[in-house]
């Protein structure tokens, strides 16, 4: 499975569950899997970049400490909008 290579699932392959994962995903339905990325995949969000600044309402950025790219993507979500905290975990 070259996608969990990444650096990004190193330590994903250390659990000790990580081949009963593997094996569950393997289980799964293409067909489903498709139309699940196709109505909630990030690219059919609708983008609110420019309403970032105008929030007033707490915002929680997560994002895991080795996930280079979002990462920075939430930096500058936060960097536009006032009441956003970025937490990496």
């Amino acid at each position: 499975m070259k996608w969990y290579d990444r650096p990004l699932f190193q330590s994903l392959q250390n659990h000790p569950d990580f081949g009963k994962m593997i094996q569950s995903r393997l289980e799964y339905q293409p067909r489903e899997l498709a139309k699940s990325l196709r109505n909630m995949g990030t690219g059919n969000q609708p983008a609110l970049w420019d309403r970032l600044a105008e929030n007033k309402i707490p915002l929680l950025l997560l994002v895991g400490e080795d996930d280079v790219e979002f990462k920075a993507i939430n930096a500058e979500m936060a960097s536009l909008c006032e009441v956003a905290h970025l937490a990496m975990r």
